[in-house]
């Protein structure tokens, strides 16, 4: 699924129980220079040569035969474009980033890091901003990029589209957008969903939970529509996992709080992506083990943390696991241009972006925060959403159930 610009790789998380490695520093946006802005949550650019990466292909997981079939990844070929008109269009322009993600998480983090490289990469070298407009599972920003935002490629979007895509599939409420439509320019790394439980829990591994007699395990949650709701709920119907979730923590923080107040015994959606960034150290002292890895392959740097997908025992679960949680976290971080921006500013869009993740000096600065890098092009993220939107009438009929909406 990958086409790979650079992977940042942590050389000491490969064994399960990560000990030898050091504690993680929290991310913190790097100030840069600034050009004169026309918002006040700025994230300057800092000025890098351009250097295309080298494109290098890597497939999917493998899929079951129940499963619809995933698009193969090739490099796309580069489509010309009028490199003087665009470079006229943005010179003195500024480019606003918006994201759906809080300040200091996970997608300001990785919009921040973007923001100080890209413009540098754009046709006319743009001044680029970051703006948060979190709140209602990143509806709020879908919503506004989506209908009011211009059309004219100086506004884009960090958000969760998988999340958006199956809330627009569901009907959820509040939804005013078509997931598909949105021009995707690709997606930084994708997200690997965890089930991480508390020493003082006992657990092992998520088979404890399985079977007549498996243990319940008692998790925290952040309300339904989110990961870590709906994924304890896709493991307990696609699995038969005894998990239970208690609902209604604002995010991991808390629930890291409640795990060790021992109030619940672990959490089921968190990223490693994320953990590894602010909880690392947990792992490295004992406070808390990963019991499984909610994927169809293994991370190449926890390769012997249990894989909860072949904990599955029928086509049935294996599709219902693919499409409620591999599918939705695989390709969580999408950076997009909404419809209707010129097609020569969305491939010069598509082309800094991809530049910006090759760049020595942004896979330096990613280093610094810990962010992983393994590109998924814009026509794959693309696709990606489409197969989400293209999901079995029987598996979406499923999912609406067992995530009660």
């Amino acid at each position: 699924m990958r086409v790979h610009a650079g992977i940042i790789t942590v050389a000491s998380l490969v064994a399960f129980a990560l000990s030898a490695c050091a504690p993680a520093a929290a991310p913190s946006p790097t100030a840069a220079p600034a050009k004169p802005a026309a918002q006040p949550t700025a994230a300057p650019p800092t000025a890098v040569p351009a250097k295309p990466p080298e494109a290098k292909p890597e497939a999917r997981p493998a899929a079951t035969a129940a499963a619809v079939a995933k698009p193969t990844v090739q490099p796309a070929a580069r489509v010309g474009f009028n490199e003087a008109a665009v470079a006229d269009f943005y010179k003195s322009k500024t480019v606003r980033l918006i994201t759906g993600g809080p300040p200091g998480g996970g997608y300001d983090t990785y919009s921040r890091a973007i923001a100080r490289h890209m413009g540098d990469h754009i046709p006319g070298k743009p001044n680029m901003i970051v703006e948060n407009m979190a709140g209602a599972g990143m509806v709020l920003a879908a919503n506004h990029v989506y209908n009011v935002a211009p059309k004219d490629g100086t506004v884009l979007i960090n958000y969760n589209a998988a999340g958006i895509a199956l809330q627009q599939l569901l009907g959820t409420q509040g939804v005013e957008v078509d997931a598909s439509k949105f021009q995707y320019l690709g997606v930084p790394t994708g997200d690997t969903s965890l089930c991480i439980a508390s020493k003082a829990s006992g657990f092992k591994s998520l088979a404890e939970t399985m079977g007549p007699n498996g243990k319940q395990f008692i998790v925290g949650g952040n309300g339904p529509g989110n990961a870590l709701d709906d994924d304890p709920a896709v493991l307990a119907a696609a699995l038969g996992a005894n998990i239970k979730v208690i609902s209604g923590y604002k995010g991991t923080p808390d629930i890291r709080l409640a795990m060790d107040g021992g109030e619940v015994q672990g959490i089921c959606g968190w990223s490693w992506e994320s953990f590894k960034i602010s909880a690392l150290d947990a792992v490295k002292s004992g406070d808390y083990l990963i019991i499984a890895q909610n994927t169809e392959k293994p991370h190449k740097e926890l390769p012997n943390v249990p894989v909860a997908y072949d904990l599955a025992r029928t086509d049935e679960a294996r599709q219902l696991f693919h499409y409620g949680i591999p599918l939705i976290s695989g390709v969580q971080r999408h950076y997009a241009a909404p419809p209707g921006v010129p097609a020569d500013r969305l491939q010069a869009l598509r082309e800094a972006f991809t530049k910006t993740l090759a760049d020595k000096e942004f896979l330096a600065d990613a280093e610094k925060t810990k962010l992983d890098i393994a590109l998924v092009s814009g026509d794959e993220a693309q696709k990606l959403i489409t197969e989400l939107l293209a999901m079995p009438a029987d598996i979406k009929a499923r999912l609406r159930t067992v995530w009660k909406r």
